[in-house]
């Protein structure tokens, strides 16, 4: 009883405790719902028109397309603009699938189950599938539409124990291949429907198809003198103020722009001293008598050379002509060099030599080797039945675990070093030592191989070569000799603007005006830069980077300007308006002279232009450029309309002020076909609409690309 009344008297006490910790509960569950929802609402890639795309769904993008690049490429390994293209053409995928899917839906457009069906494996498989080269019949190199429907019944093959190991591991990238190919072909078929719509609703007049017709009908040739307008300085020339102002208003709508940044940066190129260069030169004499004398050549090469020795004859043709004189006047055992060649160091020793094929073409039926001895003796079976007749295709379908299999395990054409380097020097040895439709079988790293030589290009001379290759590269030492010397100089110059101004006394040369994007992977000549994009998008106006390692540059940077989302600024885009209106004036000033000479002759509009006569040919109305010209709309207004030996201009064009007299001109004589000549224009808007179409949605939706948050 004792008990219960102290816990009576405590009462309060314990229900304020219990309270206080399920609040803490409550409030603790609510934070970490909070931390999770700001999280979530943080990590969008890209957002159209409210639709989120996370870095997970992102990321899965890039692999799919990854993989179909590698096994488009036959690549295991891609460069970095590769990889950079890829986050590309991810980026432009989902904003253009967005935009299209909400549209035609909007509209009641669909792609059905039985149109995927007809377009993959039906009567019209899409041309998209038929360019692919995995589907090619190693023959012909055309379209096999058998090859398709076994690789469909491969990959969709439901027995899981089938596949172990590697091959189970090459099925599921497959998959991810093909997978990526349906979501193409099906949003490449409702894109066709939605411009189709389109294409449609803008249909060409009987009129437009008359004048189009007419346009093309007349062509001339023509003689024209010219004045270009940069024979003009532009120190004569007076823009004011209100002029650009003008003509910026006018142009305004063209000067749309993600945000960017204004930047000046110096690139240091690091490369090899000249101590660089001596003490690779030592190196390499110094294992010269070593490789002059060894028996063991592929041991001491390995040890000593940036490349690795390949056991395989090379033809002589293919050497530099220094090393084939070397060759040709030598003997087994004789060695050439050391020698620089650009910025390594080389150094080859004649190993054999030889007169035979230089390629050979094979096919294969490779086994997996489970228990040695069995596969041995089902390699023994199959050769026995080759020679007896059998159908290799066959064979190799039923029993190869090579990839082509289905495809009769052809190798195409390969030579030793080739060779050497896919499969081994064994398989090398076999089929170059086998003769034309002779079969033999071989150990190699993937299984046992059954190998038919079915040609052999003629004899040829050849040579197995060792080389000694060493590379000079810029040493610690130098590196940071530049290192230090840069650093010094951003630490004295921590701002934008005595980063520039003091950079010749300290022999740096200053590249300014760079306008840099959010998504851009390359500073000018510096290649795969992102990390200094990243640096200068966190920066503020005036700031200076520390140094940026890239590749062989060392890189500062500066920010000069900071550019928001939006319309260019006038001073971004001052130099190129002023280029439209000083052209402009000096075709005005050129016309005002030339009327004060008088001049009434081709040859005296050459004379005072300080130019030689030229001449067009076949120019009409609808010609897009002329040759030897360029892009004059202006000449092609006039000079299908002018007649014959008739003295026309001065003519104000792009590029400068002409005259011309027609030579020669043509009029067609087919008749109108209104239908013809409509179809045909109907080709032209659709073509154009395509360009337009997506150009046109993405001005119209609300499109939030956070990529530099994440790559």
């Amino acid at each position: 009883m004792a008990t219960l009344e102290r816990i009576r008297s405590r009462a309060g006490l314990i229900v304020g405790v219990i309270g206080l910790a399920l609040f803490a509960f409550i409030i603790g569950d609510f934070l970490n719902s909070g931390q999770t929802f700001f999280r979530q609402s943080k990590d969008k890639v890209v957002v159209v028109n409210g639709k989120s795309f996370s870095s997970n769904e992102f990321q899965s993008r890039i692999e799919e397309l990854t993989t179909v690049y590698k096994m488009e490429t036959g690549q295991s390994t891609l460069p970095e603009e590769y990889v950079s293209n890829i986050r590309e053409s991810v980026y432009e995928s989902l904003v253009r699938e967005t935009l299209i899917n909400e549209h035609a839906t909007a509209v009641g457009l669909s792609v059905s189950s039985e149109e995927m069906f007809d377009m993959i494996q039906g009567e019209h498989i899409s041309p998209m599938i038929q360019r692919l080269r995995i589907f090619a019949n190693p023959q012909t190199g055309m379209f096999d539409k058998a090859a398709l429907l076994n690789f469909l019944k491969v990959i969709n093959d439901d027995n899981k124990d089938k596949y172990k190991g590697e091959q189970a591991e090459q099925i599921q990238e497959l998959k991810k291949y093909w997978a990526y190919w349906q979501k193409t072909i099906k949003q490449q078929r409702l894109e066709e429907k939605y411009s189709m719509l389109l294409a449609k609703s803008v249909a060409p007049n009987t009129l437009e198809a008359k004048n189009a017709f007419e346009g093309g009908k007349k062509s001339v040739d023509f003689l024209y003198a010219m004045k270009p307008y940069f024979s003009i300085p532009d120190s004569s020339i007076q823009v004011t103020e209100s002029e650009l102002k003008a003509l910026y208003d006018k142009r305004k709508e063209s000067f749309k722009q993600d945000e960017t940044r204004a930047v000046k940066y110096i690139a240091v190129k690091v490369a090899p001293s000249k101590d660089d260069f001596k003490e690779v030169e030592t190196k390499i004499n110094a294992v010269k008598q070593e490789f002059s004398t060894t028996t063991s050549v592929s041991d001491v090469v390995n040890e000593n050379s940036d490349v690795q020795y390949v056991d395989a004859f090379m033809p002589v043709r293919t050497l530099p002509e220094n090393v084939k004189a070397f060759v040709n006047g030598g003997s087994d055992g004789q060695v050439m060099g050391p020698y620089l060649n650009g910025n390594s160091y080389m150094m080859h020793r004649i190993v054999a030599k030889s007169v035979s094929p230089d390629s050979v073409k094979a096919r294969h039926i490779l086994l997996q080797i489970t228990d040695e001895a069995k596969t041995n003796q089902l390699a023994d079976s199959i050769m026995n039945v080759l020679k007896n007749g059998g159908d290799f295709n066959a064979l190799s379908a039923k029993f190869s675990i090579a990839q082509n299999a289905r495809q009769g395990g052809d190798f195409g054409w390969f030579n030793e070093e080739i060779a050497v380097k896919s499969m081994g020097a064994e398989f090398k040895d076999a089929c170059f030592s086998t003769p034309v439709n002779g079969y033999t079988k071989v150990k190699t790293m993937y299984g046992i191989d059954v190998i038919q030589v079915t040609e052999k290009t003629a004899a040829i001379q050849k040579v197995k070569l060792a080389s000694i290759i060493n590379e000079v590269i810029p040493s610690k030492k130098t590196t940071g000799s530049l290192y230090g010397k840069l650093s010094q100089y951003i630490i004295n110059n921590n701002s934008s603007s005595a980063f520039a101004e003091n950079a010749p006394k300290s022999g740096y040369v200053v590249l300014d005006n760079k306008v840099v994007g959010q998504n851009d992977y390359n500073l000018g000549e510096v290649r795969n830069a992102r990390q200094i994009v990243h640096w200068i998008f966190q920066a503020s106006k005036g700031d200076v980077s520390n140094i940026f390692e890239v590749g062989s540059y060392l890189v500062a940077a500066a920010v000069d300007g900071i550019v928001k989302k939006g319309y260019s600024p006038l001073e971004v885009v001052k130099d190129r308006l002023k280029a439209e209106i000083l052209a402009d004036k000096k075709g005005d000033k050129i016309i005002a002279d030339l009327k004060a000479k008088n001049i009434n002759s081709l040859a005296g509009y050459a004379q005072a232009f300080g130019s030689r006569l030229d001449t067009a040919k076949f120019v009409s109305f609808n010609t897009a450029r002329i040759t030897g010209i360029g892009d004059e709309p202006a000449l092609c207004g006039i000079a299908p309309y002018t007649a014959k030996g008739k003295l026309t201009g001065p003519i104000k064009g792009k590029s400068g002020v002409y005259v011309i007299t027609v030579t020669n001109e043509t009029v067609g004589n087919q008749k109108f076909d209104a239908k013809a000549e409509i179809k045909n224009l109907q080709g032209n808007y659709m073509y154009r609409l395509m360009y337009q179409m997506m150009e046109t949605l993405k001005k119209g939706a609300d499109i939030e690309d956070n990529r530099i948050r994440f790559y």
